[in-house]
Protein backbone atom coordinates (compact mmCIF):
# COMPACT_ATOMS: atom_id res chain seq x y z
CA UNK A 1 0.00 0.00 0.00
CA UNK A 2 1.28 3.65 -1.08
CA UNK A 3 1.75 5.83 2.34
CA UNK A 4 3.04 9.77 2.94
CA UNK A 5 6.24 9.96 4.89
CA UNK A 6 5.89 11.53 8.12
CA UNK A 7 8.51 13.28 10.36
CA UNK A 8 7.74 13.51 13.76
CA UNK A 9 9.42 15.30 16.64
CA UNK A 10 9.12 14.62 20.21
CA UNK A 11 11.01 15.42 23.52
CA UNK A 12 11.65 13.09 26.92
CA UNK A 13 11.08 14.38 29.90
CA UNK A 14 14.80 15.18 30.17
CA UNK A 15 14.15 17.27 27.63
CA UNK A 16 16.07 15.91 25.06
CA UNK A 17 14.68 15.79 21.23
CA UNK A 18 14.34 12.97 19.02
CA UNK A 19 12.41 12.11 15.44
CA UNK A 20 10.75 9.51 14.46
CA UNK A 21 8.69 8.11 11.15
CA UNK A 22 5.27 7.23 10.51
CA UNK A 23 3.74 6.30 7.26
CA UNK A 24 0.18 8.65 6.54
CA UNK A 25 -2.78 6.21 4.34
CA UNK A 26 -4.71 7.94 1.85
CA UNK A 27 -7.33 6.75 4.32
CA UNK A 28 -6.07 8.92 7.57
CA UNK A 29 -4.81 6.10 9.20
CA UNK A 30 -1.01 6.21 10.48
CA UNK A 31 1.68 3.29 11.03
CA UNK A 32 4.68 3.73 13.20
CA UNK A 33 6.93 1.03 12.66
CA UNK A 34 8.63 -0.17 15.60
CA UNK A 35 12.07 -1.57 16.21
CA UNK A 36 11.00 -4.32 19.01
CA UNK A 37 7.22 -5.18 18.40
CA UNK A 38 5.17 -5.33 15.55
CA UNK A 39 3.87 -1.57 14.45
CA UNK A 40 1.89 0.72 16.03
CA UNK A 41 -1.51 1.89 14.59
CA UNK A 42 -2.88 5.07 14.89
CA UNK A 43 -6.47 6.14 13.31
CA UNK A 44 -5.10 10.03 12.52
CA UNK A 45 -1.81 11.94 12.84
CA UNK A 46 -2.92 13.68 15.80
CA UNK A 47 -3.50 10.37 17.92
CA UNK A 48 -0.03 9.16 17.36
CA UNK A 49 1.83 8.76 20.51
CA UNK A 50 5.18 8.91 21.27
CA UNK A 51 6.86 6.29 23.68
CA UNK A 52 5.79 6.44 27.54
CA UNK A 53 5.60 9.88 28.90
CA UNK A 54 7.45 11.66 25.77
CA UNK A 55 5.49 14.07 24.16
CA UNK A 56 4.95 15.13 20.63
CA UNK A 57 5.84 18.58 19.75
CA UNK A 58 5.12 18.24 16.35
CA UNK A 59 5.29 16.85 12.80
CA UNK A 60 5.87 17.11 9.17
CA UNK A 61 3.98 15.85 6.30
CA UNK A 62 6.88 14.96 3.51
CA UNK A 63 6.73 14.67 -0.30
CA UNK A 64 8.19 11.37 0.33
CA UNK A 65 6.48 7.99 -0.36
CA UNK A 66 6.63 4.55 0.63
CA UNK A 67 5.10 1.17 -0.28
CA UNK A 68 4.39 -0.35 3.07
CA UNK A 69 2.59 -3.93 4.12
CA UNK A 70 -0.18 -2.65 5.71
CA UNK A 71 -2.61 -5.66 6.18
CA UNK A 72 0.34 -7.82 7.95
CA UNK A 73 1.36 -5.10 9.74
CA UNK A 74 -2.35 -4.50 11.25
CA UNK A 75 -2.76 -8.60 11.20
CA UNK A 76 1.03 -8.66 13.58
CA UNK A 77 -0.15 -5.71 15.63
CA UNK A 78 -3.54 -6.92 16.46
CA UNK A 79 -2.01 -9.97 17.59
CA UNK A 80 0.40 -8.30 20.00
CA UNK A 81 -1.26 -5.95 20.99
CA UNK A 82 -5.22 -6.63 20.77
CA UNK A 83 -7.92 -5.76 17.97
CA UNK A 84 -8.44 -2.22 19.99
CA UNK A 85 -5.50 -1.18 19.24
CA UNK A 86 -6.18 -1.35 15.68
CA UNK A 87 -8.22 2.06 13.89
CA UNK A 88 -11.68 0.34 14.11
CA UNK A 89 -11.71 1.43 10.07
CA UNK A 90 -8.81 -0.67 9.60
CA UNK A 91 -10.25 -3.90 11.51
CA UNK A 92 -12.31 -5.32 8.32
CA UNK A 93 -8.33 -6.47 7.91
CA UNK A 94 -8.38 -8.81 10.94
CA UNK A 95 -10.96 -11.06 9.00
CA UNK A 96 -8.97 -13.78 7.74
CA UNK A 97 -10.12 -14.29 3.58
CA UNK A 98 -10.83 -17.78 5.07
CA UNK A 99 -13.70 -15.92 7.40
CA UNK A 100 -15.51 -13.45 4.90
CA UNK A 101 -18.84 -14.44 3.67
CA UNK A 102 -19.16 -15.03 0.11
CA UNK A 103 -20.61 -12.10 -1.74
CA UNK A 104 -23.90 -13.02 -3.18
CA UNK A 105 -24.25 -10.77 -6.65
Amino acid sequence: MFATIVEFTAVEESGREYNFTGYLLATGEVCVPYETTHDGWFASINDVDACGTDQITGHVITTRHATIHAIASVRGSAQEFGAEAVPESLRHWLVRDSQRKPRRF
